[in-house]
């Protein structure tokens, strides 16, 4: 694989579809219309369609998505063995950011061949063998890209904060755990990239950050550029699903998933695909928000869309137990897995600064049932119904947030596994015997 530069037009073709300068596609429409309805002259036609097409052509072809810098270099380690054959290169910028030419991916997942893929796209299922989708991907990506912007420049967001600092905290719990390749998955990336760049600079040689948006990935670069003493470690942005992640197998020693997971729509192949990544005896940690996060919230608007409109609709997304939690984890195939919870309440002047506030964290709603958008009777009474119901005595509104921590291990032959049924040596019976250091019987069989 060469790491010079490489023109793909495939690549650059189905990038550019998605660039976000629209305004290069007003300037491409007309000339098409001109090119092929406007009478007269043809040579004159041809050469306004030409001087018009010419810019968009070059930009596409240049830019790849329209916003970053000409695709430069490839880096081999993000290759998976299984789409080898099924994607042709998996791209990586002079900015640092990997991409994988998203009709690609959909060539790789429909392909007849790939029956792995196929599996892990499919794993979740109703009854009549159709693929669920709670949430729409696109439309997060989008929110992403929002956030991005909203908050480039602004201090650390607080929530975000508090969860990445108790995440890292079960990390300084294993000492011995070996941090030479970390990965980090999107939701509160940057404030976990902190945490690191705290505490852990010196031990970690190389971070993979992946993100659903491009905008984040370059958020983020920025900051860590500007932290100092700068991070020795190497440091690669990809821009993929944690859906269907693009790395390579046995490749990452710690995963690390912040506030994203409550977005995935296959949470069991998620983390399938994550234990697929991680080295033998690798770690996982992740927190995702639990079923009862922004209750005060789901209840003003049940009450004030009963009132108003004399019905509901899904105004908030729908969260994971705890014990569903530990069952998924289970299920995935990991080891010495541990699941806990904590509530972490915030408090605001308005219930629209909650709103605001969620914008910023770019955990707006995303459903794909949900409703376009709000009446201003409902709104205005979904405000009243907060305050009337759940304002403190300073004036304050509480907002709740559940947090569901999750640890588990890649399997292991050198970690600890349940004794043998039968195999105990002391009674349970004499245990108040050895509150009082008396010497135990041996029990019988």
């Amino acid at each position: 694989m060469s790491n010079g530069r490489t023109a793909h037009p495939f690549l650059h073709l189905s990038s550019a579809m998605l660039c976000p300068p629209r305004l290069l596609w007003i300037v491409l429409l007309p000339s098409i219309f001109v090119s092929t309805f406007a009478r007269g002259n043809g040579h004159v036609r041809g050469s306004i369609t030409a001087c018009l097409y010419f810019p968009v052509w070059f930009h596409c072809f240049r830019h790849g998505s329209g916003r970053r810098g000409p695709i430069d270099r490839v880096e081999p380690f993000v290759r998976t063995s299984w789409i080898e054959t099924h994607v042709d290169e998996t791209w990586c910028n002079d900015a640092g950011h990997v991409w994988c030419g998203r009709m690609a991916w959909r060539r790789w997942i429909r392909s007849n061949t790939c029956n792995q893929g196929k599996r892990m796209a499919q794993t979740w299922m109703d009854g009549k063998g159709n693929h669920q989708e709670y949430f729409d991907r696109t439309l997060k990506r989008i929110h992403r890209d929002r956030t991005a912007w909203r908050t480039r420049g602004t201090e650390e967001d607080p929530l975000q904060r508090e969860v990445a600092k108790n995440v890292l905290d079960r990390l300084k719990d294993c000492k011995d755990k070996n941090t030479e390749h970390v990965v980090v998955l999107g939701g509160a990336a940057s404030s976990v990239l902190a945490e690191l760049h705290a505490e852990w600079r010196e031990k970690i040689r190389r971070i993979t950050v992946v993100d659903l948006s491009r905008n984040m990935l370059q958020k983020y670069r920025e900051e860590m550029h500007d932290r100092k003493p700068e991070m020795p470690a190497r440091r690669f942005y990809v821009q993929g699903d944690e859906e269907f992640l693009p790395l390579k197998p046995a490749s990452a020693d710690v995963i690390i998933s912040c506030l994203g997971m409550h977005w995935v729509n296959d949470l069991p192949g998620a983390l399938r695909q994550i234990r697929h990544v991680l080295k033998p005896d690798g770690l996982f940690l992740g927190a995702m928000l639990g079923g009862e996060t922004l209750c005060e919230l789901r209840i003003a608007c049940l009450l004030a869309e009963q009132e108003v409109e004399g019905g509901v609709s899904p105004r908030v997304s729908p969260f994971a137990r705890v014990n569903d939690a530990g069952s998924v984890l289970t299920a995935a195939g990991y080891t010495l897995a541990a699941v806990d919870v904590d509530t972490i309440m915030m408090r605001y002047e308005h219930p629209t600064q909650l709103v605001e506030h969620l914008r910023d964290m770019g955990e707006t709603n995303a459903q794909k049932l949900r409703r376009s958008y709000i009446p201003k009777k409902t709104l205005e009474v979904s405000i009243s119904k907060y305050i009337d119901q759940f304002q403190e005595d300073d004036g304050s509104v509480p907002a709740t947030f559940e947090v569901i921590f999750m640890t588990g291990w890649a399997p292991h032959a050198s970690q600890q596994k349940p004794a043998r049924r039968g195999s105990a040596t002391v009674s349970m019976k004499d245990i108040d015997k050895l509150t009082d250091g008396k010497e135990p019987s041996p029990s019988s069989k």
